[in-house]
């Protein structure tokens, strides 16, 4: 698939997107755990308009660390609670998250998403089991 700018704009920066959660959370008392849920509900409203979401999909979802993890991670409990088969790759062990990516991830366990930590090897990343990129991301 080509990339063509008229009929893709480019996408926010990670700078422009923490200056718009900044001026919602300061601005309209928006909490930042909302800002990701409500980020993790948009994304999987996209994903359904392209994929039928159920048993049929898996999905890994790779969540890293700083407060973004707590995106992903909503992301995956969705996707999850959707029926969807998904890995919750985290790039430390989930025990370790604070604050709102915390409780992003006790929601996650609680929901039953399957969750592992991310393993590399000569820089490559190791998915466990029969994960790899032809059948997670089908």
């Amino acid at each position: 698939m080509n990339y063509d700018a008229k009929l893709h704009p480019p996408l926010a920066s990670p700078e422009d997107i923490a200056r718009w959660d900044s001026f919602a959370a300061s601005a309209y008392a928006v909490p930042t755990l909302l800002l990701m849920e409500n980020a993790a509900r948009a994304a999987v409203s996209v994903l359904g308009r392209h994929r039928a979401l159920g048993p049929e999909l898996a999905v890994a979802v790779l969540a890293g660390r700083g407060n973004n993890c707590g995106d992903g991670i909503s992301l995956a409990r969705h996707l999850h609670n959707l029926g969807c088969r998904v890995l919750l790759l985290t790039l430390q062990s989930p025990g370790s998250y604070r604050g709102i990516c915390r409780s992003h991830m006790r929601m996650a366990l609680k929901a039953g998403v399957r969750v592992e930590r991310l393993r590399m090897r000569d820089g490559a990343p190791l998915l466990p089991g029969k994960w790899n990129f032809g059948t997670a991301f089908s």
